[in-house]
């Protein structure tokens, strides 16, 4: 199939519309100050007022790492006191962390284990500075402490006995962990509201298996793409797909400021007004996307050329490029495994320095603890599908095409440089993470847009994104879905 980057431009009776460098300039203005909001909103710490008003829950994030030492303890027997040493990493959540800790306890070696964490937090409670919460960390203590008070040697057949009201407490403030508490092995083991629990968890292990196993394949993969790349890039043979410039890039540093104004300003009105959901962020995202491709329309670009500029075309043919954003996919493995190890030592950073920062999470993993299939299919299509195409569209087609027409008189290599690293900070800016996590999401950018450079086309990168949203969905759905 020809190529679309070789197909000469009609003769145009009037010149291109170029963008004016105070459109530019306000432009970037709108894009500066969207990020420094996002990058502010995801990092600063929440008030006083903030705290006391947040619902007193276990975290997502600490609910999945109890998952994991109950599913890995329960997989490997010989290995659970190592396995609680994992689950240190609960005292990060605070007290309720510490009696979640003290659950994962009672399940992996027993109830003095157990009884050892509930007298330490007991011990530490009258240093609680949220006097409004003492009440409940003690009405929970109260509960858990009647619960493992049972010697460490009595046979256990059935479920110890709660109130309605006890297992409505535990379950409100610590979630799935609530539910295990009146269930662990030296309490309940055999009993079938255990194994109901419990039965999830037992696919943990394999889909961990999988997970390392399609990771470690993938890295193996793209090293050896790299190493080819490298070596026909060498040789002369690797053919540079993106376009010369266009005279368009400031127009496309607009469209640009428009969808982010849109997706940035539209979650400051939703938020302002108690408005949420998938409908919310859906309108948000691919809404902006259509204004600001409108905006590319208004300001004289013709459709046809738009698309050209924006790499939002087929390259080289569908399944050729399809086959390319795969590769990009496994390109991206050994970046994000470098970046994984970066973001880990940053992560513990935090912790050391704003031990008050909220854990790092994404606001999608809600909508899959519950485990209903519409709303995870819901979810899915939103990350593996609409995301990608936006994101493409916006930040490797117009913002990685502005960068690069604005650049290019430093040479390729210097203009792909900083074009590519400006844009992949942006990226990873924008997404609610926090800073902990700009390594991993700036390794993933990184990737697609060498993939923009190299094909031309916005669809490789469109592939390689979706690949990865969908990999990252799946394993949340298997290890939080209820």
């Amino acid at each position: 199939m020809t190529d679309p980057l070789e197909i000469p431009q009609p003769m145009m009776a009037t010149p291109p519309r170029r963008g004016h460098p105070l459109m530019t300039a306000l432009a970037w203005l709108v894009i500066l100050a969207s990020c420094a909001h996002v990058i502010w909103d995801a990092n600063r710490l929440p008030t006083e007022a903030e705290k006391a008003a947040e619902p007193l829950q276990l975290s997502l994030a600490a609910e999945l790492t109890a998952k994991m030492c109950v599913g890995l303890g329960d997989w490997s027997p010989e290995a659970r006191n190592m396995i609680l040493d994992q689950a240190r990493a609960l005292d990060d959540e605070g007290r309720l962390g510490a009696l979640a800790k003290a659950v994962v306890a009672a399940e992996l070696t027993g109830l003095d284990d157990a009884r050892a964490e509930l007298d330490a937090f007991r011990a530490d409670l009258p240093n609680e500075t949220h006097t409004d919460r003492t009440q409940a960390y003690s009405e929970m203590l109260d509960v858990l402490e009647r619960l493992y008070s049972t010697p460490e040697d009595a046979s256990a057949t059935a479920p110890a006995a709660l109130t309605a009201d006890e297992k409505s407490l535990l379950e409100l403030h610590l979630g799935w962990v609530g539910r295990l508490a009146p269930l662990v092995r030296p309490l309940a083991e055999g009993s079938s509201e255990r194994d109901a629990l419990l039965a999830p968890l037992r696919k943990m292990p394999l889909v961990m298996l999988a997970f390392a196993c399609w990771g470690g394949l993938c890295l193996l993969g793209g090293l050896a793409a790299m190493i080819t790349l490298l070596v026909l890039s060498l040789n002369g043979r690797l053919r540079h797909g993106f376009g010369p410039a266009c005279g368009r890039g400031g127009i496309y540093a607009e469209v640009f400021a428009v969808w982010i104004a849109i997706f940035v300003g539209g979650k400051l009105i939703a938020e302002r007004f108690q408005l949420g959901g998938l409908t919310v962020s859906l309108a948000l995202t691919f809404g902006g996307l259509i204004a600001a491709l409108g905006w590319g329309l208004f300001r004289g670009v013709a459709w046809r050329d738009m698309r050209q500029d924006l790499g939002l075309h087929t390259g080289r043919g569908f399944f050729t490029e399809v086959a390319a954003g795969l590769l990009t996919y496994c390109m991206a493995i050994p970046l994000l495994a470098v970046a994984l190890i970066i973001t880990l030592g940053l992560a513990a950073l935090q912790r050391h320095i704003t031990p008050d920062a909220p854990p790092p999470g994404h606001p999608v993993q809600q909508f899959v603890v519950g485990g209903d299939w519409r709303l995870i299919l819901q979810v899915m299509i939103l990350a593996a599908v609409i995301a990608p195409f936006v994101e493409e569209t916006v930040f490797r087609g117009a913002l990685y095409r502005h960068l690069r027409d604005a650049t290019g008189r430093i040479g390729l290599i210097l203009s792909f440089i900083v074009s590519a690293g400006v844009s992949s900070l942006l990226f990873a800016a924008i997404h609610p993470q926090g800073w902990p996590f700009i390594p991993v999401l700036a390794s993933l950018a990184l990737t697609f847009c060498f993939a923009r450079e190299w094909r031309g086309s916005v669809l490789p990168g469109m592939v390689a994104h979706g690949v990865n949203n969908f990999v990252i969905m799946t394993l949340n759905v298997f290890l939080l879905a209820s």
